[in-house]
């Protein structure tokens, strides 16, 4: 993860999403950050759903936040395959 991704989710959720639990839970997992090495499919599946739990915080704005999760897994060794609120 870098910077921009960081200052996209502070934009769009407010400071104060940065110490959810939920978002410190994915901040924290090491495999969040960018790593030289391959990732198997239960690491990436384990990446999806912190990302999963940790944009859902606005049941108003579901579709947003699906659409920032996807923004957010960009370019990464994971995606964003579980929508928010479905785990």
């Amino acid at each position: 993860m870098d910077r921009l991704q960081l200052v996209s989710l502070a934009f769009n959720a407010g400071p104060g999403v940065l110490t959810t639990d939920d978002v410190e839970a994915m901040l924290a997992h090491a495999l969040i950050y960018p790593f030289i090495g391959p990732i198997t499919t239960a690491q990436s599946d384990t990446c999806s759903k912190l990302v999963s739990k940790a944009f859902s915080y606005d049941k108003n704005l579901k579709t947003r936040r699906n659409e920032e999760a996807t923004l957010f897994c960009k370019d990464m060794k994971y995606t964003h395959k579980y929508p928010v609120y479905t785990l």
